[in-house]
């Protein structure tokens, strides 16, 4: 169509008209593509913006649990050295009840390491891995979430080995707790004070 009134042009010789059509056209057909191109990027650059602050995010909320379970574990050690130390006695002070039955409760209880991966796992199931431009990042994140598979698979024949050990304990040793039930935290934190937390 366009070509059709450029040759209509130049056989009226309207050469204003003839300049004029492919002036305008031909810009047209490599605007437009750009232009798209551009606002693709755009859009893209904006998404791994999201995605970095969010995996920022994450390893933050992943680095304070952790701290919170090293801060546990450390209570946690000390009412379960506590407990064994009253049983090799075999003496128990009325006032150091709550400390023994904690330590009594808290025997043998571990927490897998926390990792947050709900950003990356969404990156990679949505196919969006590619919109972070650091080859370096993705390879580490990769690494990381095959590194949590792992850590898994290990994490569960690790629980089948200390269940048998947690099950006795339960069994054999009374201890008297809440009817909901008590967390590992507040187990760890029963008659200590909340240093360093």
């Amino acid at each position: 169509m366009i070509p059709r009134r450029i040759i209509e042009h130049v056989k009226k010789q309207h050469w204003t008209g003839a300049c004029i059509g492919p002036a305008t056209v031909i810009p047209g057909t490599f605007i437009g593509p750009l232009a798209k191109n551009r606002n693709t990027a755009r859009h893209d650059r904006a998404l791994e913006m999201q995605y970095l602050q969010r995996l920022h995010d994450d390893i933050k909320l992943s680095i304070q649990q952790a701290n919170f379970n090293i801060w546990v574990l450390h209570i946690q050690y000390q009412l379960e050295e506590g407990m064994l130390a009253h049983l090799a006695s075999c003496r128990l002070e009325g006032s150091e009840r709550n400390r023994f039955a904690a330590g009594m409760y808290l025997f043998g209880h571990i927490n897998p390491p926390p990792l947050v991966l709900g950003t990356i796992d969404e990156l990679r199931s949505t196919g969006r891995m590619g919109l972070i431009r650091d080859t370096g990042l993705r390879t580490q994140l990769a690494a990381e979430s095959w590194q949590d598979k792992q850590i898994t698979q290990v994490w569960k024949l690790v629980m089948a080995r200390i269940n048998p050990a947690l099950f006795f304990m339960e069994k054999h040793f009374q201890v008297k707790l809440p009817p909901s039930g008590i967390s590992q935290g507040e187990a760890a934190m029963h008659g200590m004070p909340n240093e360093g937390h």
